[in-house]
């Protein structure tokens, strides 16, 4: 951090291009709300692997990869990140999903 501020306080004085101290501290907090608002794991997301079978989901490997399609899912867009969204989303993965013999 201070280091860091140093080089760009160097740079800006060299009338080179580098974030201000304001700019910074504001992305940080950007960054923190982010980091504690948005789903980054399984564990993050509005269901779980309980919810998914119930909503005919079938148990097995094939869970496991509907819950991390459903992390990418939400990254993508982290509004969606709520019980029907995600469960509708779950349905259709499965429903997409190619049969094995």
């Amino acid at each position: 951090g201070r280091v860091a501020a140093g080089i760009w306080w160097a740079d800006r004085k060299l009338g080179e291009l580098a974030p201000t101290a304001r700019a910074v501290r504001q992305l940080h907090r950007q960054m923190l709300r982010i980091a504690f608002r948005d789903p980054l794991e399984v564990s993050d997301l509005a269901v779980d692997g309980d919810d998914l079978r119930q909503a005919g989901v079938p148990a097995g490997p094939s869970l496991g990869r509907v819950l991390h399609a459903l992390v990418e899912f939400v990254l993508d867009d982290p509004s969606r990140n709520h019980a029907p969204a995600l469960l509708e989303e779950a349905r259709r993965l499965v429903s997409d999903a190619p049969a094995t013999a």
